[in-house]
């Protein structure tokens, strides 16, 4: 394999140039190197940030968050250094470049949302602490204000005790004042607190009510199936019981009297489709006994 050239740059003149030649060895030595530093960096970062997030509690840190801040960009900013020159110092694949540039952009993104998030809460920390600051001038006016009218009117401890009552106002209004802000502020972060819990569950339950119609899809697809199922048995059977039907004889179970009363109806139809035909005449064989046989039951 070739050898990687590395241009640097001296330390004297700025005009001035050398070309250092660097084995393959010495090259991946000095990659490997440069790439610890730039992890080491964002390590770092991560210690910060872990800082400024405990120090997220209470907004008399201000001061602090803002001075981890500012060393958090600085270790970022010198992350950034490293990887670009890293990327062109070395002569290194295409694939190798992507490689690095994914793995940088990423710490990089999280890095700039965390950052957006403490703005934030510098921002409104800084808002109330305006609105604190400008209260205590508001009541140290209102107290001077009170002292330069007592001064004016020449009021003394033995005057009448409404000029007190006067002052004593005045004082409690300015007081109820600034009560009256830090309530304000107190109510906006909690509307905010529950405007954030109630995202969070209405984001739950659009979650819940897709795994309820994904469930009832399924039970129709299901029930679906045992019908269609039902009706191909179905219709298995019927066809079953149907070629049994084709292929047998049917038989006609009859008695004695069907067959005689058939025979009877099939006589009397012939009967009369045939009008030429002579009247039936029973053949009946009377004995002399027969004859006589009245006329002895009369005599009984």
């Amino acid at each position: 394999m070739s050898d990687l050239n590395i241009e640097i740059e001296p330390t004297g003149t700025q005009s001035e140039k050398r070309q250092r030649k660097l084995t393959l060895k010495g090259a991946a030595l000095a990659f490997e190197k440069a790439h610890k530093e730039r992890s080491e960096l964002f390590k770092n970062a991560g210690k910060i940030k872990w800082k400024i997030t405990e120090l997220w509690s209470s907004n008399k840190n201000v001061s602090e968050v803002k001075q981890c801040m500012q060393r958090l960009n600085t270790l970022c900013e010198n992350a950034s250094k490293l990887h670009n020159s890293l990327l062109k110092d070395f002569n290194l694949s295409e694939d190798e470049q992507q490689k690095q540039n994914a793995w940088f952009q990423e710490k990089m993104l999280a890095n700039d949302e965390f950052v957006n998030k403490v703005r934030i809460w510098l921002k409104e920390s800084e808002e109330e602490d305006d609105v604190r600051e400008n209260a205590c001038e508001e009541v140290a006016a209102d107290n001077v204000q009170t002292e330069e009218h007592l001064n004016d009117e020449g009021v003394n401890p033995e005057d009448s005790v409404s000029n007190i009552t006067n002052v004593r106002s005045k004082r409690s209004s300015a007081s109820s004042t600034s009560s009256a802000r830090k309530q304000a502020l107190a109510d906006q972060a909690a509307l905010l607190a529950k405007a954030e819990a109630l995202k969070k569950k209405h984001k739950l339950e659009e979650q819940e009510q897709r795994h309820r119609l994904e469930a009832d899809k399924i039970r129709q697809q299901k029930e679906q199936v045992e019908k269609e199922a039902q009706i191909a048995a179905a219709a298995a059977r019927l066809s079953v019981l149907g070629g049994s039907s084709i292929g047998g004889k049917s038989k006609v179970v009859s008695d004695g009297m069907n067959s005689y009363v058939s025979k009877r109806l099939k006589d009397q139809r012939c009967t009369e489709i045939n009008p030429k035909s002579k009247e039936f005449v029973p053949n009946i064989i009377i004995s002399d006994a027969m004859l006589t046989a009245p006329h002895n039951l009369r005599q009984m």
